[in-house]
């Protein structure tokens, strides 16, 4: 006998369960955007991308998973923890930390708002738009990450060169 009857697909919920097995929605009605049926995710092929619609500038196609990128501050504030006797070990957590977050996005807008799930298939356009969003994403990334190692890096050797700079300038 099932415990309750779910509210957006009609489907019965067995006792212990949080939410529908079938769409994902909880007791109340509200569906988690990110919901896949198991036997759904075990015949997707390996390199699938869920597909969204943004409700904020109508993009329908494949979601963009962008990743933290340094701003200015990152670059200013890394030479202040690297030179404070105790500032590697919060750079090396913070580092490690950022490396791993991801933010679901649309391609064309950027936003994370109100994207939905849509089972339709991309246009061409749309497809072209999410490959070079993915490109400069990664690209993006990579120089983000370059560039605060090319300042940590001189940050460590700044004390080296100010030293040999005033050795030849005392001699």
């Amino acid at each position: 006998m099932p415990d309750w009857t779910c509210q957006h697909c009609q489907a019965d919920v067995d006792h212990g369960f949080d939410v529908c097995w079938q769409c994902g929605a909880t007791a109340t009605g509200e569906r988690d955007a990110d919901f896949v049926r198991e036997r759904d995710v075990a015949t997707l092929p390996a390199d699938h991308v869920r597909t969204i619609q943004c409700h904020v500038c109508g993009y329908r196609g494949k979601i963009l998973f962008a990743r933290y990128h340094f701003r200015a501050w990152a670059y200013v504030a890394t030479p202040l923890l690297v030179l404070s006797v105790f500032g590697i070990v919060p750079l090396v957590i913070w580092l490690r930390s950022t490396r791993w977050m991801r933010f679901k996005v649309c391609p064309r807008c950027a936003t994370g708002k109100d994207l939905r799930d849509w089972d339709g298939e991309p246009t061409p356009e749309d497809e072209s738009l999410w490959s070079k969003a993915q490109t400069r994403e990664t690209t993006d990334y990579n120089r983000s990450w370059f560039r605060l190692l090319c300042v940590i890096l001189a940050t460590l050797l700044l004390p080296f060169v100010i030293s040999q700079i005033a050795w030849l300038l005392g001699h």
